[in-house]
């Protein structure tokens, strides 16, 4: 799909000549009602103006009246079409539209026409040509609703392109077949993101309230729940974009949830695994206290660091867009071979892969019967502290020098 800007463009949205309680633009797919899904996939894409036309116009202003997020758009209801006015997309009421197709019509100026759908067409074109096919797993989806079979397809293509595309291997592999079953599930009931972002945090403290009882058993259910709480972190997001709830303040209690319990349990860990090393009279037992609080405090500078650049540079509250965007600087800045090494592990200190090596190694004393996985469970989260610390400063550092050169060239 194009990466170009998106343009403001308006949307006739046509009524089906039906009785209102039997339309399809009424119905309910994935918590969201299958008009009000239209003008905020469109509102999303850039549409700023939307008209809607049909005998049961009225009916749908007020069935549409109680949603906030539709208060701040400009919205008119019209029983007949009227004269003389034309948008620039006009689709039928009674269609679920992926993204990447809002994206794409607001980028060009075609018309768009997808087989076994209505036509979405945009003002001026007489000849619209076929663009998709309807292929929910790419995104690129018009799915006309005439029965049950096809709400519960388009639930499925929604579900189908609902993984950020900056999800690592595990989430999108394994922990996502855990997440999307409960998203699928829990937008039926109109459970927000907050509300699982809470649920989450509680999962989060649970397990590290485990880990700090240090006994292989109580580590093992530890890091067993650690691991849930990163498949459950993804319901929230998948709950957001699936009946359109993100907003940056849900971001930023997404990443306060995260780092809270990423500091409880490493604090946890610390805890659990000194208590163990005295009761079995290990040597580095008179370490682990002091190394321990060293790299929380190196995690929580990091996190500050972070976060101030979130504000400083105006970006989403996830800490993900910090990578993002030191990354693309990166791209164009020089950096040395040491950086280049650290930014090939970080994959480590991704929360789904960092999730799921605490879950095999808590687990693995345990089945083993050695406790082997135990010790490595604890400095593989110091090293990865370290490792994500020194690499997010020397992103900073080059950021910053090279900004400052591309600023004097200039002038």
């Amino acid at each position: 799909m194009s990466r170009v800007k998106s343009k403001e463009f308006s949307v006739t949205i046509r009524l089906p000549n039906a009785v209102a309680e039997a339309s399809p633009a009424f119905y309910n797919v994935a918590g969201v009602m299958v008009l009000t899904r239209l003008i905020l996939g469109a509102a999303n894409a850039g549409a700023n103006d939307f008209t809607v036309v049909g005998t049961y116009a009225g009916v749908a202003q007020s069935r549409c009246s109680n949603d906030p997020r539709l208060e701040k758009l400009q919205i008119n209801w019209k029983n007949e079409t009227p004269d003389g006015t034309q948008s620039d997309v006009c689709v039928e009421a009674n269609v679920v539209v992926g993204d990447p197709v809002w994206q794409e019509i607001s980028q060009s100026g075609n018309s768009v026409f997808v087989p076994g759908a209505p036509m979405m067409i945009r003002s001026g074109d007489k000849n619209p040509t076929p663009l998709w096919a309807t292929e929910p797993a790419s995104g690129c989806y018009v799915i006309a609703l005439r029965t049950q079979d096809d709400v519960v397809l388009a639930k499925k293509a929604i579900f189908a392109n609902v993984s950020k595309s900056t999800s690592g291997p595990i989430s999108r592999n394994v922990n996502s077949l855990i997440s999307i079953p409960i998203s699928r599930f829990l937008c039926e009931f109109g459970v927000t993101p907050n509300q699982m972002t809470l649920v989450t945090t509680i999962v989060g403290l649970v397990s590290a309230w485990f880990v700090a009882r240090g006994t292989l058993v109580d580590v093992a259910i530890g890091g067993t729940l650690f691991q849930l709480c990163a498949a459950l972190d993804r319901v929230d997001g998948e709950l957001a974009r699936s009946t359109f709830r993100s907003s940056r303040i849900g971001a930023w209690i997404d990443t306060l949830g995260d780092n809270l319990v990423y500091l409880a349990f490493m604090i946890c860990l610390i805890i659990g695994y000194h208590q163990y090393a005295q009761t079995h009279g290990l040597a580095a037992a008179g370490w682990i206290l002091p190394l321990g609080m060293s790299m929380v405090f190196l995690f929580l500078v990091m996190v500050g660091g972070m976060t101030w650049y979130l504000v400083d540079n105006k970006q989403p509250g996830t800490m993900t867009a910090v990578h993002q965007d030191l990354g693309q600087k990166m791209v164009t800045a020089q950096t040395n071979w040491l950086f280049r090494i650290l930014d090939r592990i970080q994959i480590l200190g991704k929360r789904d892969s960092f999730s799921f090596a605490v879950f095999l190694l808590s687990i693995a004393p345990v089945i083993t019967g050695h406790p082997w996985g135990y010790h490595l469970l604890f400095w593989l989260a110091m090293i990865t502290i370290l490792f994500i610390s020194i690499h997010f400063a020397m992103a900073m550092i080059i950021s910053r020098k090279h900004t400052a050169a591309v600023a004097s060239q200039e002038r």
